[in-house]
């Protein structure tokens, strides 16, 4: 299911999903810098790249990769 981000911004509209009961994500540009920044956890490559297009939620929060 798409999201538009435009209007609230990530984190806010990312907050709705995880509210709504998602569980995963798919993230695409400009959202990549943004979508890193939600993330508790980040695998090394994310941490390298500074970015994610890949969110998983974990028992500790969300988990970020690229």
């Amino acid at each position: 299911m798409p999201l538009d981000t435009a209007e609230v911004g990530f984190a806010a509209t990312f907050d709705r999903f995880a509210a709504a009961g998602g569980i995963g994500a798919n993230v695409t540009a400009p959202d990549k810098a943004a979508a890193a920044s939600v993330c508790a956890r980040l695998s090394s490559r994310a941490q390298r790249a500074r970015v994610v297009n890949t969110l998983a939620l974990t028992p500790i929060g969300w988990q970020g990769d690229t």
